[in-house]
């Protein structure tokens, strides 16, 4: 299923001006980069964009519900379910900061980011939940502040407070951010190279990498600038190639295996997988955040209460069962500190998996 936020770490496209690339409010997304992600591309190996003849464009200023819907009419074309549309509308309708949260523009971490901002993610992760939970009726407000992180507020008066925050394999984020950056410096660099600008406008590089130690930094600039000096060599079909670790020390210690098609357009360079939390990580790092946040309830006063904790697993980590498995275990053990309801979802699909009530 995908709504708004499903591609929080998808690849971004770029157009012949390169802007993504340039970190300006232009970006352009294309459902069948992510198609293509999940292995329903073509058989080639290499990926090409060729599912979804269209190629949902929007701006950061466009609303989530905006994005939302062009996603929609993207995926008619293929005849497959996008969203509950009955969930996906009462979620949009949620007030967040006075303004209905489809009616917001997303937020990212930066210009030009394809990661959305913490602030974006609790919102939609506290709307999500005050529907799946059946208690959106008569919510005049969710205020987002720092701490807690989120006040819901009800026409009656009634309010609760909510500490949200995402279960991930902090190793992989990292990883992802890394591989953004690594693409958006490509961008900057081709720029002081005629030959490289041209292959990098005229053709479609792709550059993915079968060798990547999550726990080691992920260090953007030495790939980039490698994949300058690769561009300056491209000026014919690339179907498979192998980093040369004379010229590309850091793309070859990688494994790196490079693709180019010219006159393409798609999503790169560097592709992210689509999958890529490791899953002996989930209840670790769940039961981390949780004691993290104990801790961090134990120092509210009684006006801070009644306190939530909302728990978002990284959908990343692509096993939605266990991932159920372990939230259930964990909520049954009770360890909730000065929480008085915790709830546990898993990422994009807002489906609440367990809670202490």
């Amino acid at each position: 299923m995908l709504k708004e936020d499903v591609l929080q770490r998808r690849s971004p496209s770029r157009d012949a001006n390169l802007t993504p690339f340039r970190a300006r409010p232009l970006t352009t997304l294309t459902a069948s980069a992510y198609l293509a992600t999940l292995r329903l591309g073509s058989s080639t190996g290499f990926g090409e964009q060729s599912i979804v003849s269209r190629q949902p464009r929007h701006r950061a200023d466009h609303s989530a519900e905006q994005i939302h819907d062009m996603f929609a009419e993207a995926f008619r074309e293929l005849a497959m379910p996008f969203a509950d549309e009955e969930r996906e509308n009462a979620m949009m309708s949620v007030p967040v900061d006075g303004v209905p949260f489809g009616e917001r523009p997303p937020e990212f971490r930066r210009p030009g980011s394809n990661f959305y901002a913490t602030r974006h993610l609790e919102a939609r992760a506290v709307a999500g939940m005050l529907v799946e939970l059946g208690i959106r009726d008569g919510v005049v407000n969710v205020i987002r502040g720092d701490a807690p992180d989120v006040t819901v507020q009800y026409a009656d008066g009634r309010r609760f407070y909510v500490e949200h925050a995402m279960v991930l394999d902090e190793g992989a984020q990292r990883y992802s951010i890394g591989v953004e950056d690594a693409n958006v410096a490509v961008g900057d660099l081709v720029k002081s190279s005629t030959e490289a600008l041209r292959a990098f406008e005229n053709g479609l590089l792709t550059v993915r990498l079968n060798r990547v130690d999550l726990d080691k930094r992920f260090e953007p600039l030495p790939v980039a600038r490698e994949m300058v000096v690769l561009l300056e060599g491209l000026t014919q079909r690339v179907d498979l190639m192998r980093a040369d670790p004379a010229r590309m020390p850091a793309l070859a210690s990688m494994d790196a295996r490079i693709f180019y098609r010219p006159g393409a357009q798609g999503a790169g360079p560097i592709d992210m997988p689509a999958y890529h939390a490791r899953l002996e990580l989930l209840e670790p790092s769940l039961r981390a955040v949780l004691a993290k946040k104990v801790r961090k309830a134990a120092r509210y006063p009684v006006r801070c209460h009644p306190l939530w904790l909302l728990l978002t697993v990284d959908l990343h980590f692509n096993n939605p069962p266990l991932a159920e498995c372990i939230a259930k275990r964990i909520v049954a053990e009770g360890n909730f500190g000065g929480f008085d309801r915790v709830a546990m979802q898993i990422s994009r699909v807002n489906s609440i998996v367990s809670d202490s009530r």
